[in-house]
């Protein structure tokens, strides 16, 4: 949807953004950290949350925001068709989603990477001693040209268990008996010991309860992966071992993206933020590997990666021992601390590489290199390229487009 951008003489004092958002979930709250995070730095930055789940959107949503005037929305729905009501109501309001939403409902997309999430649950049960993948996709258009497109590639021998959305609440007799068929023929069919990776908040719990039901081991039989939904992973039983996308990051970059849509900037349209980990559970053969402390170090990386922190400070930060620590954090991120901290920095620059026009030498500073000839080599040997062919590259291809 074209949108025409203030100038940058129109400019208001003070910008106010607001936030719509399913507030009770904890991959919300982590995503509002880092929004807050973020405007820190921003002087008169106004911010109001508004919860998707409310009985009357209109009343307690669409009215206050018509009052209060806000120059940009940022969105973290899964109602499409109220996501699609909110952008009819302020179609002239730039919208920035944290989540792959349908065309035209936003300008840009800050989401977590696709490759990341799928490669590290791969890797992950590989270091589990298993063989044989799977994906279980309760899809929708949007899932079945992202997610399982990006499975094929990165698992071109693995299986596939996929789920129409609209038999998940199936009512009638029929689609009972379609889900039924699609379920047990899939899950009994597939090869075992398996592991199964989700991509959806809820796909995890329902395979789990459907395991249950066709006397399927977990994780003896099956192992699975959940995803987004800290708080519904642990409302299973055995509690799901989960992937969790580094939503205070996503916040950042969102209410970031927004702020270079208000100054009449022009993002990319999508923006992948990669940073991800995996926290073992019950539900696969790896358990007790340390979650806590590995979570912590992963917190404190997003927020001082490019501060300065070291992978003495985090193991030190961590209090466990340096062996224990690397022993947790490597079953946990398939890494070690340093290289898992570079990762984030090279994430970083090349963000900047596409999207501003600074010099190499400063966005090497600014990823917290301490010279330019070490941001070069880390860069290279994780891209295969210099940082100034790589911004020629992503400029060429995306002017292409």
């Amino acid at each position: 949807m074209a949108m025409k951008m203030k100038s940058s003489r129109n400019r208001p004092k003070a910008w106010r953004i607001g936030v719509v958002t399913f507030l009770r979930q904890m991959d919300a709250q982590q995503g509002l950290d880092g929004m807050y995070r973020a405007g820190e730095g921003v002087p008169n930055l106004q911010i109001r949350l508004f919860d998707e789940e409310v009985d009357d959107f209109r009343g307690k949503v669409i009215e206050p925001l018509s009052e209060w005037k806000p120059h940009g929305l940022i969105v973290r729905m899964s109602d499409f068709e109220r996501l699609r009501t909110l952008r009819e109501h302020f179609a002239r309001l730039p919208f920035v989603s944290t989540v792959v939403a349908p065309p035209g409902l936003s300008e840009v997309w800050v989401v977590g990477n696709l490759v990341d999430t799928l490669s590290t649950c791969r890797d992950y049960f590989h270091r589990c001693g298993l063989s044989n993948i799977a994906l279980f996709c309760i899809y929708t258009e949007l899932a079945e040209s992202n997610v399982i497109a990006g499975f094929r590639r990165l698992v071109p021998d693995g299986s596939e268990l996929l789920l129409p959305q609209k038999l998940v609440d199936a009512r009638s007799p029929a689609e009972r008996r379609k889900r039924r068929k699609i379920m047990t023929d899939g899950l009994r069919g597939l090869p075992k010991p398996v592991g199964i990776m989700t991509c959806e908040s809820t796909s995890a719990p329902f395979g789990l309860q459907w395991c249950h039901r066709l006397n399927l081991r977990v994780p003896e039989d099956v192992q699975i992966i959940g995803t987004d939904a800290e708080d519904l992973c642990f409302g299973c039983e055995p509690r799901l071992t989960s992937y969790v996308p580094p939503n205070r990051s996503i916040g950042e970059e969102a209410l970031k993206t927004m702020i270079r849509l208000l100054r009449g900037e022009q993002p990319p349209p999508i923006v992948r933020v990669s940073g991800g980990a995996i926290f073992p559970r019950g539900s696969t053969a790896l358990r007790d590997v340390g979650h806590r402390a590995v979570a912590g170090a992963i917190d404190r990386m997003q927020a001082h990666a490019d501060r300065g922190l070291t992978a003495g400070d985090v193991t030190r930060l961590s209090k466990v021992g340096r062996n224990t620590f690397y022993k947790q954090f490597g079953a946990v991120t398939g890494d070690t601390p340093g290289r898992y901290l570079r990762k984030m920095r090279i994430e970083k620059a090349c963000r900047m590489l596409q999207e501003t026009d600074d010099t190499v030498t400063a966005i090497g500073k600014e990823c917290g290199f301490k010279s330019l000839e070490s941001f070069v080599n880390f860069f290279r040997r994780q891209t295969g390229q210099t940082p100034s062919v790589y911004r020629q590259k992503t400029r060429e291809s995306g002017k292409a487009r």
